[in-house]
């Protein structure tokens, strides 16, 4: 089965040397505002960080270190290989995958229109496309090589969340909650990467700023020791046994944050029980846990979402979730225990906001436009802003909630229709995308991103694009009307057609 699949965030990619040998690597910033970033909040333990175990790793559950040569792999080697091979182990209580990296890459860089020798990926991107779309075992290790974006595989991360850099919230991560952390980390010439700054397998702290380059990597935190070194991270990186400590190094509390500016937590499903809940709450009889709520963002500003949903007792409104123009972004909704969900969204357009709001029927709820914000019942107190959110009621039998947004008349500014369609979805296969209804988003069947119409010097609307038939790729322009008559697979470009013709003919 083959599912529809998009995200953005942190783009992994480029080269390193050290010590004379080339190893792959890299990470460039986002291109979305960071201050909106929602970071998971950590629950207090009794005595605090004193209340967590003084040493605890995940390396029994770990596969071996792995070799990523020199395609800049690492956000998959770390995402697929690492991660999610910890995180199902101790799901299954056995001993699978790990899975491969670089089936993960392929489609990652078919996601984003990308050769699929290209460098580089998003951490977050990665971690949503295992989520949907899961990831095969690594049977061998495979060269790069065409791989559609919407290919489905039956072993899934559970979930994934932005944790803050600090001691704490790694330590109750990893030791409560048995989860592995995907690090970003910045790159110095001479700094963690150089052995001759491993004492004992420990980073010395040394960087020399003077050698500063672009390049970034993504490495995962497996366990750490309060008396390793004073207190240390044990990090499992992807340039073979014959680096570090046998492919390991271990960095110290007080030296994370000197290049560590990012960290996701991939979440391990330990079956924990649920709460009883309140029962004047509506509560949902069946829940969907795999349910998502996915915003297509048809316009070219980058869009923030807020979420208002029942968990427990409490209605928790959170935001803000960044979608880059013509994106998408999944958010959970699964866990949510009334069939209830509101949202409204977010642009800044040249200094001007851009809201999409229901102001006929919609529910006043609070919300802060400014900072990523967690908002538990609409509370007063901690109420910045407030505005009309949208409703909806989704079908807990569907897995995929799906809405539309185009860019409202900034003189109106969310007075009218804002959203192009909303639909609901048990799956997205490209075969069924043959057909295009003429509202719906129209999707290319390679990359899953939304194909975008041009608008003529007469107000007409006009497609160019690409689709395959008989094997063969043909050039698609026109109007609307004459696509909707169109029975075939449509690409935004020409390579994504060859593309895809490419990996179908790799499976033959």
């Amino acid at each position: 089965m083959k599912k529809l699949i998009i995200t953005l965030f942190l783009l992994v990619s480029s080269n390193y040397l050290s010590n004379a040998q080339e190893f792959a690597m890299g990470l460039s910033k986002t291109d979305f505002d960071t201050s909106k970033i929602i970071y998971k909040k950590i629950p207090v333990t009794r005595g605090g960080i004193s209340g967590l175990p003084q040493s605890y790793s995940l390396k029994n559950f770990a596969p071996n270190v792995g070799y990523q040569g020199q395609l800049g792999s690492c956000t998959s080697w770390s995402a697929a290989y690492c991660a999610l091979t910890i995180c199902q182990r101790i799901e299954t209580g056995s001993v699978i995958g790990p899975f491969d990296p670089v089936n993960l890459h392929s489609r990652l860089k078919a996601l984003n229109s990308e050769n699929p020798c290209d460098n580089g990926n998003y951490v977050e991107q990665a971690a949503s496309l295992l989520m949907s779309n899961g990831c095969p075992e690594m049977v061998y290790q495979q060269s790069c090589s065409y791989v559609p974006a919407n290919y489905e595989y039956d072993f899934k991360l559970s979930g994934h969340e932005n944790l803050s850099i600090n001691t704490y919230d790694f330590k109750y991560v990893l030791s409560q909650e048995k989860s592995p952390i995907v690090i970003s980390a910045n790159y110095f010439d001479n700094c963690w990467g150089n052995s001759a700054n491993l004492v004992s397998g420990v980073w010395n702290g040394y960087c020399n700023g003077s050698g500063f380059s672009e390049n970034r990597h993504a490495m995962v935190i497996i366990g750490y020791d309060d008396y390793k070194a004073g207190g240390a991270f044990l990090v499992q990186n992807s340039w073979g046994s014959n680096w570090g400590d046998n492919g390991y190094f271990w960095i110290r509390y007080n030296d994370v944050s000197k290049v560590v500016y990012a960290a996701s937590q991939f979440k391990t499903n330990l079956n924990q029980s649920d709460d009883d809940f309140n029962n004047e709450i509506e509560i949902i009889k069946e829940k969907n846990p795999d349910q998502i709520y996915r915003f297509y963002n048809d316009c070219s500003l980058t869009t923030y979402i807020t979420l208002t949903k029942n968990v427990g007792q409490n209605w928790v409104t959170r935001g803000w979730y960044a979608i880059s123009g013509g994106s998408y972004i999944d958010l959970p909704i699964g866990d949510r225990d009334s069939n209830k969900i509101y949202w409204m969204a977010t642009a800044n357009n040249n200094g001007q906001y851009i809201d999409w709001v229901d102001n006929v029927n919609g529910t006043n709820l609070c919300f802060d436009r400014v900072n990523a914000h967690t908002i538990y019942d609409n509370s007063q107190s901690n109420c910045p802003n407030m505005a009309n959110f949208y409703e909806n009621v989704p079908d807990s039998r569907n897995n995929m909630v799906v809405t539309t947004l185009t860019c409202p008349n900034i003189k109106t500014r969310g007075e009218g229709t804002v959203m192009s369609s909303e639909q609901l979805f048990t799956e997205i296969i490209p075969g069924n995308e043959i057909e295009w209804d003429g509202k719906s988003s129209l999707i290319d069947a390679y990359s899953s991103r939304i194909i975008q119409p041009n608008k003529m010097n007469n107000g007409d609307v006009n497609y160019e694009l690409y689709y395959v038939l008989e094997n063969k790729v043909n050039l698609f322009n026109g109007n609307a009307s004459e696509l909707m008559k169109l029975k075939a697979l449509k690409f935004t470009t020409e390579k994504n057609a060859q593309a895809y013709l490419s990996s179908i003919s790799k499976q033959k």
